[in-house]
């Protein structure tokens, strides 16, 4: 029995067993390494949480909508007639946005939250209804109104109407969170403005994560300049023209829409729930690196990373005519698990490709100088360091191109294999080492 233990030990079977419960094991730090990376992470989204609840967070810009009074004759009754009142919301005609938006990093601790100021004047144009039909009687008043969130205005909205400013009234928004609706009355709304008044509203709004517009207009043209270097643009349309530089972007966007009104016409007083959101399109301002989404990316990788050292050693073993102890693999094991440990720490406080670097140099180079004892030959340990680092190098690459990701990790473990069973073509896997420990 003893014998039968021996041999499985020594044996090329028994080395592979062995080193693929070992990558089991392993999978236990692995573990509690991915649950600090969710712990950190969860801090920094408290963190972010605080910063942009305190200074304002997206922002959906929705234009101004001129409600009409409308009502009907009914019946004559005790010398006068009763009427149905009813509300006609008019989308404006055409708008005209310029937005521009200034960006800065906000801390809380060690983590960094970008937020941001716009500066925002819509200009637009309404067609006033002309119904022939004498039983609709139109009234000469109407009502300009729009929604914002009170958090994110830095000062009060101004409103111009036919080249004249006049007085906003705000009132909260029933059922739509901290939304508030800005709203003036318009007299004698055709006899004063014709039949396509013009309007001007000037915003100053703080910010972060995103700038969406809901638009309802048939023609809306909208530009926005930043100073933001990496912008995400999304939503059902995407900019017609765009300019992204070191310096921020510039970008613009033409939409149409053809709604002539928005429906719900008991109701005079406007709702979010109102706009649909399949419409929305706008520009996200994102960081270009998720430090703790590509930390744990890469441990999506430890395993496959793991068993490819443990099969670099199995050769040299194999191959080189020397014996390791298990505990010597499962020390090689733990300093990959470190490195991932190492990365999230450095990666909390210098630039992700350098925290990278750092991580994997320092894991290579103990891994190297480690293998150098074991194997006997400081060339080896050279050699290690050498494969050690197109690894780290095959796994930066894979996590800088997410959207190759698939391919490139496919083609080079394909090339990986293909060189272990063309080097291994000729050995004989039926013998034992005959190294020692």
């Amino acid at each position: 029995m003893t014998m039968t233990l021996e041999k499985l030990r020594t044996s090329i079977t028994g080395k592979i067993l062995f080193i693929g419960l070992l990558v089991l094991v392993l999978l236990i730090p692995m573990n509690m390494v991915e649950s600090v990376i969710s712990e950190r992470s969860h801090v920094y989204r408290s963190a972010q949480e605080d910063i942009t609840g305190s200074w304002g967070k997206e922002i959906s810009l929705i234009e101004p909508v001129l409600t009409v009074e409308q009502h009907d004759k009914l019946s004559w009754s005790h010398g006068a007639y009763t009427y149905d009142y009813k509300y006609r919301h008019l989308a404006p005609e055409k708008t005209l946005v310029n937005a521009h938006i200034e960006t800065q990093i906000r801390k809380r601790g060690i983590f960094r939250v970008p937020v941001y100021t716009g500066k925002i004047s819509i200009k637009g144009r309404f067609s006033l209804p002309t119904e022939e039909n004498t039983s609709i009687n139109i009234k000469k008043q109407g009502k300009i109104q729009f929604l914002l969130d009170t958090r994110s205005l830095r000062k009060a909205p101004e409103l111009t109407w036919n080249g004249e400013k006049i007085q906003l009234t705000a009132e909260k928004s029933p059922g739509s969170g901290q939304a508030v609706i800005f709203h003036a009355s318009l007299d004698n709304l055709y006899t004063n403005y014709g039949n396509s008044p013009a309007f001007e509203l000037s915003l100053e709004l703080t910010g972060s994560n995103a700038l969406t517009f809901l638009s309802m207009a048939r023609q809306n043209d909208i530009r926005i300049t930043s100073n933001w270097n990496s912008p995400g643009f999304f939503g059902s349309t995407l900019p017609s023209t765009h300019d992204i530089n070191n310096n921020g972007f510039t970008a613009e966007w033409n939409s149409n829409n053809f709604f002539e009104n928005l429906g719900h016409e008991n109701s005079e007083t406007i709702s979010k729930d109102w706009f649909s959101t399949d419409r929305s399109f706008g520009v996200k301002f994102i960081q270009t690196v998720d430090t703790y989404q590509l930390v744990t990316r890469a441990t999506k990788y430890a395993v496959l990373f793991i068993t490819l050292i443990f099969a670099v050693y199995l050769l040299y073993e194999s191959i080189g005519n020397v014996i390791l102890h298990p505990i010597q693999y499962l020390f090689i094991g733990f300093s990959n698990c470190i490195f991932y440990l190492l990365l999230l720490s450095l990666a909390e406080h210098i630039e992700f490709n350098m925290a990278f670097f750092t991580s994997a140099f320092c894991s290579a180079m103990l891994v190297a100088l480690y293998s150098a004892s074991i194997l006997r030959q400081h060339t080896r340990g050279i050699l290690i360091f050498i494969k050690l680092s197109i690894l780290y190098s095959f796994l930066f690459v894979t996590l800088k191109s997410e959207d190759y990701a698939l391919l490139i990790g496919s083609i080079c473990l394909f090339t990986i294999l293909s060189l272990i069973m063309y080097f291994t073509r000729n050995f004989n896997w039926h013998k034992v080492p005959t190294g020692q420990i």
